[in-house]
C-alpha cells in the first residue's frame, strides 16, 4: 500500500491526537475545592499524569470521573518537624536512625554532614497511618547536638527511597540549648562554626595548596556553605524569646535565612519576625509553662503571630502522632486564627518556606498531592475518602486499619 506525504503526516497527527486523547486522567466533579490562599468554591478539578491539568474547566470525557459532590479536595498536609519512616518503636534503638553519636555514644556536637535522608524507611508502618489523616509530604528531622544534620523532604509514596525523597538536603536543623549544652555554649558553636565556614571559603583555593592556615573538619565547614550562601534555610529549635532573639541575630550577621521551630513564646517578638520575615513554626499544644523554656506561652500564639504578618507553619512535632496535624490546625482556628490561615498553614505555608514549587496548593500546573475529605478537613469527625501523590492514587489502608478489621468480629464461642 502506498502513502503520499500528505497521507503519512495525516497518520501521524491522527496518532498523536489518539495518544492525547488516552493519556491517563481523572475528573474530580462536585467537590468543594481549597484554592490558593486557603479560599473554597465548589468546582472541577483534573489530574494529568503528575500534575493538575485544570480547574474549573471543561475536560476531555476521556477521564476517570469521580462524584465529589458533598466533598472537600485539599491540598495534602505537610508535616514538617517529624521523623517519619526514621522511627518504629522510639525505645528500640534498632529502630532509630535520626541521630548519630561519638565513639562513647554520646552526641556529636556539630554533625552537619550528617544525612538523615539515608536512613529512612519507605515501607515503616507509620507512613501509612499519617496517609490516612492528609499528610502527603513530610520533612525528615535529624535530631540531637548543636547542629544535628540536613534535613531532608519526601512524599508519603513508592516502596523505594528513590520514589519518595523529593530532596535530600532541604535545610540544616539547629538547637540552641539543648544535648547538654547551655545557651552560651550553642551560641558560641554556631558563631565560631560560620566565621570558620565563611574564612574557608574564602581561602578554599589557597587551603587546597596548604597556603592557608589549617581548618578543623572541613567537612563539616563544606556542609554548612549552603546555608551561609542562602540555598537551604537554618531551622533553629527554640522556645524561649531571648533565644528567638539570639538566633534572629545570628541570621542577620551571616545573611542567614533562619526559621524558628517550636517558638511558644514567638508571640512577644512579633514585630521583629514579621520585619525580618522570618517564619516560625509553632506547636499550638505549646500554651502554657511546659518548661522553663516556654513560661510565657499562650494559647493564641499562632492566631497573634498570623496577624502580625509573621509566616506561620503549624506542625504536631511528632511522628507516631503526625497524625494529629489537621487537628494542631483545628486548635489554632478554636484561639483565633482564620480558618483560611490554618490551611495555609499546612499546606501553602511550609512549601513556599522551604521552596518546594509546585506542591501545597490546588491550581494548574500544581503537582497532584490532593485529598478527598468527607467534609470539613480541619473536623475531627472528617476523614480522607482518597488521596492522590504525584497523581497516583493511594492505598489508605494501614496495620491499624488492618487489625481493626480483624478483630472487628470475634469468632463466636461455642
Amino acid at each position: 500500500m502506498r502513502f503520499s506525504f500528505l497521507s503519512l503526516i495525516a497518520l501521524c497527527l491522527i496518532h498523536v491526537g489518539t495518544a492525547h486523547a488516552q493519556a491517563p486522567c481523572t475528573l474530580i466533579t462536585g467537590a468543594k475545592v481549597v484554592l490558593p490562599g486557603g479560599a473554597s468554591k465548589v468546582t472541577n478539578v483534573t489530574v494529568a499524569g503528575e500534575k493538575i491539568l485544570s480547574v474549573g474547566q471543561a475536560t476531555s470525557e476521556k477521564c476517570e470521573r469521580i462524584n465529589g459532590t458533598g466533598q472537600v479536595l485539599a491540598p495534602g498536609f505537610i508535616e514538617t518537624q517529624s521523623s517519619l519512616g526514621l522511627v518504629e518503636v522510639s525505645l528500640e534503638h534498632t529502630s532509630v536512625d535520626t541521630s548519630m553519636t561519638g565513639k562513647d555514644s554520646s552526641p556529636v556536637p556539630i554533625r552537619a554532614t550528617f544525612k538523615v535522608f539515608e536512613g529512612f524507611n519507605p515501607s515503616s508502618s507509620l507512613i501509612a497511618i499519617a496517609r490516612r489523616h492528609g499528610i502527603t509530604s513530610s520533612i525528615l528531622l535529624p535530631s540531637g547536638g548543636t547542629i544535628s544534620g540536613q534535613a531532608a523532604w519526601v512524599d508519603l509514596q513508592g516502596k523505594t527511597q528513590a520514589e519518595a525523597i523529593r530532596s535530600e538536603a532541604i535545610a540544616m536543623i539547629a538547637h540552641i540549648g539543648q544535648s547538654g549544652a547551655s545557651r552560651a555554649t550553642s551560641l558560641h558553636r554556631l558563631h565560631t562554626l560560620f566565621e570558620e565556614a565563611q574564612a574557608f571559603d574564602s581561602a578554599a583555593k589557597d587551603w587546597k595548596k596548604n597556603k592557608s592556615r589549617p581548618f578543623i573538619h572541613v567537612r563539616e565547614l563544606k556542609a554548612v556553605l549552603p546555608v551561609l550562601q542562602g540555598q537551604i534555610p537554618l531551622v533553629v529549635s527554640a522556645h524561649r524569646a531571648s533565644d528567638i532573639e539570639r538566633a534572629v541575630a545570628l541570621g542577620g550577621k551571616f545573611g542567614i535565612r533562619v526559621i524558628i521551630s517550636g517558638g511558644a513564646e514567638a508571640w512577644k517578638l512579633k514585630e521583629l519576625l514579621a520585619q525580618k520575615n522570618i517564619p516560625v513554626i509553632v506547636d499550638p499544644e505549646s500554651n502554657g509553662p511546659g518548661s522553663f523554656d516556654q513560661i510565657h506561652g499562650r494559647a493564641d500564639n499562632a492566631a497573634v503571630l498570623e496577624k502580625a504578618g509573621v509566616p506561620l507553619i503549624i506542625s504536631s512535632f511528632s511522628t507516631h502522632n503526625a497524625r494529629k496535624l489537621a487537628q494542631m490546625a483545628g486548635t489554632s482556628v478554636r484561639e483565633g486564627l482564620g480558618y483560611e490561615a490554618a490551611l495555609k498553614a499546612i499546606t501553602e505555608t511550609p512549601a513556599k518556606v522551604f521552596g518546594l514549587k509546585g506542591i501545597g496548593t490546588i491550581e494548574a500546573g500544581a503537582t497532584a498531592n490532593i485529598v478527598l475529605w468527607s467534609g470539613d478537613p480541619l473536623e475531627l469527625s472528617s476523614a480522607p475518602t482518597k488521596l492522590w501523590i504525584h497523581g497516583k492514587l493511594q492505598s489508605l489502608t494501614s496495620r491499624q486499619s488492618k487489625l481493626r478489621d480483624r478483630y472487628m468480629t470475634l469468632p463466636v464461642k461455642r
